[in-house]
């Protein structure tokens, strides 16, 4: 099963190497928040919420989902 693994990541480009490595450490960083709110028995407060955006945004995985000519004047991303 390695050598298919790595057969197919040879044939990726790096930006989804990097894609895939980010998915990878996504359960570790959001594992420990889903428990804590879960137990709590609500969700994460605004301030929260957006750290946890942040997060993904740095995992890739909301950049560029709105092309840079539609977006909001003054906003970031």
């Amino acid at each position: 099963m390695e050598n298919v693994i790595a057969a197919a990541q040879a044939i990726y480009t790096d930006e989804q190497r990097m894609l895939l490595e980010n998915f990878r450490k996504m359960p570790t960083e959001f594992a420990p928040l889903a428990e804590k709110y879960e137990d709590l028995g609500h969700p994460p407060d605004a301030d929260t919420l957006k750290s946890l955006f942040a997060k993904v945004e740095e995992f890739g995985l909301i950049s560029g989902l709105i092309p840079e000519e539609e977006a909001v004047p003054g906003s970031t991303g």
